[in-house]
């Protein structure tokens, strides 16, 4: 993977992101992301929060007249929603934005790491895969961790979506109980680490770590090259601690 650099890195992640909030949609609710002839998205997955809806592009330069009229196919939404650009947007695209009202600046870091052997961190803790059967365990396990309502959080927990094909739900639990949640998607040669959440009484006893750890350990055995996640502030030294580097800052646009 040496010989890739940063900016392959960067390019194999957002089309990989990308392509799992495809299947997401898919899978949990039926329905198709629209794209445009130059690569531009409209992903609505129902859930309010603005990252999670709106436009996106792969593209590093992405078609600004596409851009716009994406967005007014959007004006209509119910949910919160953004427009999603890679590293710093140009003059053109603020202004898209700024035309429908997004103003405010949301900064998420694409991190990525190749494959390596993973040793899981021992502790007090197990981990176990879930599956639909389990989808109200793990709905309310995200809802603790993510610190969000049940209801917003039954959205990513439905038993379509931990059945569907390539995707691995995860539960870490000590002395029988939730401490931490974790979900694998792989998407050709990467996995995706999504939905790494601890309440907040359980934080910083390395249980985070232990679900991270756990998806890229099973992600790789099943032939991923690359790992892939965007990080949160408070998530982001915990990533660089295990190998992940930030290979792209994107920027998303929403009402301020």
């Amino acid at each position: 993977m040496g010989d890739i650099g940063v900016d392959g890195l960067a390019d194999g992640a957002a089309k990989a992101l990308l392509l799992a909030f495809d299947q997401l949609l898919t899978a949990g609710w039926g329905v198709d992301s629209p794209r445009g002839e130059h690569g531009t998205r409209l992903i609505t997955s129902g859930i309010p929060l603005p990252h999670l809806n709106g436009v996106f592009t792969e593209s590093r330069d992405p078609d600004v007249d596409e851009v716009a009229e994406f967005a007014h196919r959007m004006t209509a939404s119910a949910v919160p929603w953004s427009i999603q650009v890679r590293g710093e947007p140009a003059p053109e695209l603020v202004e898209v934005a700024a035309r429908f009202g997004l103003t405010h600046r949301m900064r998420l870091p694409l991190m990525t790491m190749p494959a390596t052997p993973v040793a899981l961190t021992s502790g007090d803790h197990s981990i176990r895969t879930v599956d639909g059967k389990d989808h109200e365990i793990y709905r309310d396990s995200l809802a603790a961790g993510f610190e969000a309502p049940v209801d917003i959080m039954a959205t990513l927990a439905q038993p379509e979506i931990l059945d569907m094909p390539g995707a691995t739900a995860y539960l870490v639990e000590a002395d029988g109980e939730p401490v931490s949640t974790g979900f694998g998607i792989l998407v050709g040669d990467h996995v995706g680490v999504f939905n790494v959440s601890t309440p907040p009484r359980h934080r910083r006893r390395g249980y985070g770590r232990a679900a991270t750890e756990v998806v890229m350990r099973d992600g790789f055995a099943a032939g991923a090259r690359v790992a892939f996640l965007q990080a949160s502030s408070d998530g982001q030294p915990l990533y660089e601690l295990l190998g992940f580097r930030v290979v792209e800052t994107w920027t998303y646009f929403e009402h301020g």
